[in-house]
């Protein structure tokens, strides 16, 4: 099952935490961790603020994962991407900024 789907069920269960591990498409994998610290379900426009994110994408191999160099989160404070060493600040204010700079055009499936 894609990644994708995964979020969209586990979303529609309205939970307040969430770890899913899925195909994006190929070997290209993504591990995703999200936690609402205010106990409220994850939405779509569930405020950055309130949550603790992170994104690790995945490479798929015959036996095991490996981390690719990029990864979404929030520990500074901010939501923002690391690739390799640089750390790129996005503008998005809520949960789905997250999964749009994972994703693509393919997040508009979690929205429809």
């Amino acid at each position: 099952m894609k990644l994708l789907d995964k979020l969209r069920d586990v979303l529609g269960k309205k939970e307040s935490k969430i770890k899913v591990r899925g195909e994006i498409s190929g070997t290209n994998w993504a591990e995703v961790r999200m936690t609402n610290v205010t106990g409220e379900p994850i939405t779509l426009g569930t405020p950055i603020i309130n949550m603790a994110v992170g994104i690790q994408t995945l490479t798929s191999g015959a036996i095991c994962f490996s981390p690719q160099n990029y990864r979404i989160d929030n520990a500074h404070g901010f939501l923002h991407t690391h690739s390799g060493e640089s750390v790129f600040p996005l503008r998005d204010k809520t949960m789905s900024g997250a999964l749009l700079a994972l994703f693509g055009k393919d997040y508009e499936i979690l929205e429809n």
